[in-house]
């Protein structure tokens, strides 16, 4: 395939996923409406399902090639991704109040498995059992969000189904996984042009995971995220992008563990900050990943507000970090 057609492909894949973002977004808003479920809550839940899959299907196919280093480096570097560089954008275009008590579990929940996940990682190694207790972690997650789902509706929407409210529900399923689907497929257009455009270039695996990968897969939260503060509906980005970074700490890692037979190996790298190989996944990924989550999450556990100068932060935080690993 020549170049011009890989910058084609690009292309296409970009503007499906926009297109696709813009019905998928809707879709999920009526969807909240009609069954009177938080909008934080659904972002978090269904919308992160769905916007996560990219990074799933990327990583799983990675490491069932052989490529670990993709696959880890992407699943990570999705999460660096999506809270340095989209929460900052939005937090920072749109601070908020939060309300209820959705931001704070699922703050909380991602803080606690992220560190888990850096316990697990300490002998380079995530086996089985790991892949087992990472599991363990996604269930938690989901049973906690089914448990403030039914929470959040009361006695009087759960009654309300009459066959105008079906038959609306039929068209925001429908448009929800149309938009699901376009953002996929074009997340995937986008990706394999994308490391077919680097290795042209002679990027190594590692950068390219966690930066064009990454960046891709994590186009469907960009986009939702884009959207909804277009829409003014920056609660359903903020929820989207906790569910989204729990996946990819817990759901994803265990599915590459069980895949790679309980030996996913963390490879070492020669970096610029430490005289001797290191594993960068577990010194330097997964640290700034926890340290862009402590900056948005736990300031506004006390104060109960998104502010700008958080946004500005976590955004600065992931321009530095991916101008360095650029440069070396």
């Amino acid at each position: 395939m020549s170049f011009f057609m890989t910058i084609l492909i690009f292309l296409i894949g970009l503007i499906l996923i926009i297109k696709s973002g813009d019905l998928f977004v809707n879709a999920a808003i009526h969807l909240a409406e009609i069954t009177h479920i938080p909008k934080i809550l659904i972002g978090a839940t269904v919308v992160s399902l769905a916007t996560t899959l990219p990074e799933l299907l990327v990583s799983v196919m990675s490491v069932a090639q052989g490529s670990i280093d993709l696959g880890i480096s992407n699943n990570i570097g999705s999460v660096i991704c999506n809270t340095g560089f989209i929460m900052g954008l939005s937090v920072l275009c749109m601070p908020q109040t939060l309300s209820g008590s959705s931001f704070r579990n699922k703050g909380i929940l991602l803080l606690s498995f992220t560190c888990l996940l850096f316990y697990l990682c300490r002998d380079l190694n995530i086996s089985y059992s790991d892949s087992f207790l990472l599991l363990g972690c996604f269930l938690i997650f989901t049973l906690i969000s089914i448990g403030e789902a039914k929470a959040g509706q009361t006695e009087e929407d759960m009654a309300s189904g009459n066959e105008n409210n079906t038959y609306h529900k039929k068209d925001c399923f429908l448009g929800f996984f149309l938009g699901a689907a376009g953002i996929i497929i074009g997340a995937r257009l986008l990706v394999n042009s994308g490391i077919t455009i680097a290795e042209f270039l002679g990027i190594p695996e590692r950068i390219i995971g966690l930066t064009i990968v990454a960046l891709g897969t994590s186009l469907p939260e960009l986009v939702t995220a884009i959207t909804a503060l277009l829409k003014k509906e920056s609660q359903m980005s903020i929820g989207n992008i906790l569910g989204a970074n729990i996946m990819n700490i817990t759901l994803i890692p265990a599915c590459c563990g069980m895949i790679a037979a309980g030996n996913m190996t963390l490879n070492l790298q020669q970096t610029p900050f430490f005289p001797e190989p290191i594993s960068s996944t577990l010194y330097i990924d997964i640290p700034l990943a926890l340290a862009l989550m402590s900056i948005i999450i736990l300031p506004s556990l006390k104060t109960k507000r998104l502010k700008r100068y958080q946004g500005l932060s976590i955004l600065l935080l992931y321009v530095i970090y991916v101008y360095i690993i650029g440069t070396h």
